[in-house]
């Protein structure tokens, strides 16, 4: 049993060891799987969130799909990568005070 996937997605899968045929995923050597996001969801991290919002790094997909991108770990970060400056301070902030991050890294 399959479904269809878009070819980044694809792709990123692929590389977290499915097979792929026809853009579709088979099992293939993993004996677990992560399903693709929902067409409405960020395609990146599998959550729905505002394009200037950060990606959720705890997302078990987002950590998959960056991990076989950049062959790493995502950290806070590189979640907001994207985001503009005011956003970033925003969420340190509040990362330091939740304990997801050290001091030193409210930048």
């Amino acid at each position: 049993m399959g479904f269809e996937v878009n070819s980044e997605a694809a792709s990123i899968m692929k590389g977290l060891g499915f097979s792929i045929n026809t853009k579709k995923i088979q099992r293939g050597v993993c004996n677990w799987g992560i399903l693709p996001p929902k067409a409405d969801a960020c395609q990146e991290c599998a959550v729905e969130h505002k394009p200037d919002e950060p990606h959720d790094k705890t997302s078990l997909y987002y950590q998959y799909y960056f991990r076989a991108k950049h062959g790493r770990w995502p950290t806070w970060e590189d979640a907001m990568a994207h985001c503009d400056d005011a956003t970033k301070k925003s969420w340190r902030e509040e990362l330091a005070r939740a304990g997801e991050i050290e001091e030193t890294q409210n930048g």
